[in-house]
């Protein structure tokens, strides 16, 4: 079981993080006020973060984020799904 030691704290241009999922040793976390972003932070074996990537993403009313099997997954919840 990996876990985390803290979670993420928002970076610009995100101001919150809505949604989190983890996979793979790689945790996503969500914004979805618009414009979305998902932030991509790698699981250290300390259970520290690190981020190492980022995304703009269609997001609206009642947004998630699912991960699972080498896939990270968008629901723009009433909007198209990224």
């Amino acid at each position: 079981m990996t876990r985390v030691s803290r979670t993420p704290a928002p970076s610009a241009p995100a101001d919150r993080i809505d949604d989190i999922a983890v996979s793979d040793g790689l945790l996503f976390a969500l914004d979805a006020s618009p414009p979305g972003h998902l932030f991509v932070y790698r699981i250290g074996d300390d259970g520290n973060l690190a981020q190492v990537g980022s995304s703009e993403v269609a997001v609206g009313p009642f947004s998630g984020v699912a991960a699972g099997d080498g896939h990270v997954i968008v629901s723009g919840g009433t909007s198209q799904l990224s």
